[in-house]
């Protein structure tokens, strides 16, 4: 599972605390909410429990339920009612190193962090088997699609070791379409259609949390997927050592469903470290709107109590129709309504 990733705004100016309980519905009204400080000290806090939980925060990890302990705490302090959902999520760690040996025609052992790495959400496994490239297009400017059609992998040999290059589809439609197929394994090597780094090195890229093919998968540099595809006869060793576990995780599936009243007037109520966040924004809205929808109750009953004064008194349209809006007003604004002037 992915951190968390907090944005911070560019100067370090002060907020202004007379500004900060409205709506912040334009970018400039929320850079005058946030600040870095208030930014930081929520990574801080984050960083914080990774180090306290062997430097994870993923789901399923002590580090993940702290998190969610965390951002509950906060929450709650600054006055939302916060609810939790469960759902389901694998646990991936790498247990130890793993490893990528070429055991023919010539023995040679890849290097893991230069040459390759486990492929996130790979299943474990240890396999040793030929390998067989699928659909493979080499040089800068590729169109690759190796692996992304259950066609590619016509006439596949089923055991074998599938070399499958980046392009087009995601790794886990290509490892499930190997899987089908009959693959005891998965090789997936970067693209190489340019010269950009992330084209060339090991991918940064994952099979991600609904990967069900059940067996396991490296991700090499463009460099040795494309040495390895032009060897005849290879047999290689794949060796994910990694574990990969379902958990009940939970998250916050609606923060801040209803503001605690404040009833002492004019108390300003604890405030988040970076504030006019999404949730703040959520809980000025609910308060707005409530207000909204009594002002509009007390200036339709203060326009029924003027008809009813002008049908007595007689018509003044110029002077009627000024009521409601002028009431409405400074009933959103905040203000003491007046009583209508007799007609």
């Amino acid at each position: 599972m992915a951190l968390v990733v907090l944005v911070a705004t560019p100067t370090s100016v002060e907020a202004d605390e007379r500004w900060c309980g409205r709506t912040n519905d334009s970018v400039r009204k929320l850079l005058e909410c946030v600040t870095v400080e208030g930014v930081l000290e929520h990574q801080q806090a984050f960083a914080e429990i990774a180090d306290a939980n062997g430097g994870t925060r993923s789901a399923g990890t002590p580090g993940y339920d702290a998190s969610v302990d965390y951002v509950e705490d906060r929450l709650t302090r600054a006055g939302y009612v916060v609810t939790r959902q469960t759902f389901n999520v694998f646990s991936w760690e790498e247990v130890g190193d793993s490893a990528l040996e070429q055991t023919s025609p010539t023995p040679e052992t890849y290097v893991e962090g230069t040459d390759f790495a486990a492929t996130p959400h790979s299943e474990p496994g240890d396999v040793t088997a030929s390998v067989t490239p699928v659909d493979i297009q080499l040089g800068l400017g590729n169109t690759s699609t190796s692996g992304c059609e259950a066609a590619d992998f016509a006439g596949f040999p089923a055991g074998d070791i599938a070399l499958i290059q980046r392009g087009t589809c995601t790794f886990e439609l290509k490892a499930e379409n190997a899987a089908a197929a009959g693959a005891s394994g998965v090789l997936l090597f970067n693209q190489g259609n340019t010269t950009d780094a992330g084209r060339q090195g090991i991918p940064a890229v994952t099979l991600g949390n609904d990967y069900t093919a059940e067996i396991p998968a490296l991700s090499a540099t463009y460099a040795l997927g494309a040495e390895l595809a032009g060897i005849p006869d290879l047999e290689i060793r794949l060796f994910a050592n990694v574990s990969r576990t379902p958990h009940h995780a939970e998250r916050h599936r609606r923060v801040a469903r209803r503001r605690r009243e404040q009833r002492d007037h004019g108390r300003r109520p604890p405030r988040l470290g970076a504030r006019g966040s999404r949730y703040q924004r959520q809980r000025v809205r609910v308060q707005r709107s409530d207000r909204g929808r009594r002002a509009d109750r007390q200036a339709e009953a203060a326009q029924q109590g003027a008809l009813r004064l002008v049908g007595r008194r007689g018509s003044r349209p110029d002077r009627l129709a000024q009521l409601r809006p002028l009431h409405l007003r400074r009933r959103r604004l905040g203000l003491r309504a007046r009583r209508p002037r007799r007609l």
